[in-house]
Formats: structure tokens, sequence, C-alpha cells
């Protein structure tokens, strides 16, 4: 009977969860955010130019705050998917330009930013 209850106690947990987890809800400024930023990432990318690199780092601070803001603690894929954006563009060195590490890092920070288009499309349905 013990065995019973703790398996009710943790089919009612474990949908809970599932329930919280599909609580979050499509941003259209997130997803505008994510379009902009994606402009200039690969625009910084294609020209390693300090100017287009400043400008692509403000649209990813941008990015961050915004998924940040009015955030729910349940809903933490979008600030996680921000942030992980952020992180890969940050740790790149525009010095190297057409090094395979560089392109690495442009295919994955593209990889990171496409993600997280397709998480608030799946989330506008």
């Amino acid at each position: 009977m013990e065995s019973s209850n703790a398996s009710r106690i943790l089919s009612f947990l474990l949908g809970t969860a599932l329930l919280l987890a599909g609580c979050c809800a499509y941003d259209p400024v997130l997803y505008a955010q994510l379009g902009k930023s994606k402009t200039d990432v690969m625009k910084a990318f294609k020209n390693a130019e300090a100017k287009d690199v400043a400008t692509a780092r403000d649209d990813l601070n941008e990015l961050v705050s915004v998924a940040q803001k009015d955030k729910k603690p349940w809903c933490s894929e979008p600030i996680s998917q921000a942030q992980d954006i952020k992180a890969i563009f940050d740790g790149t060195d525009f010095k190297r330009k057409g090094s395979k590490i560089y392109v690495h890092k442009q295919e994955n920070v593209t990889e990171a930013i496409d993600k997280a288009i397709q998480t608030q499309d799946r989330l506008k349905k």
C-alpha cells in the first residue's frame, strides 16, 4: 500500500512538472530580439570588425535582458538559451578570423540562435 501511495505521489509530481514546463509562453519581444541579434552576430563573424562585434555584443546583452525580464522560474529555457548564445559569442577571438576554432564558434552560435528561434516558434503554436 505504501508503494502505491509513493507511486501516486511520484506520478503527480511528474505530471505537475510537465505542466509547469509547458507554461512557457511565446514572447514577441524576445523573438524580435533573436532576429536582430542573429543578423548582427552574423555580420560580426563575417567582417570581424570591432564596431560590428561591439554592436552584436550589445544586442546579445539586450537579448539576455529581454529573456530574463518577467520570466517565471519554471520557464528557464529562454533564459538559458540566451545566456548560452552570449557565452559562445563572448568566447570568440575575432582576431583569429578564418581559423577552425573561429568557424566552429560561428557554427555553434548560429545553431544556438536557430534553436532559440525554434523554441519561440513552438511556443507560438
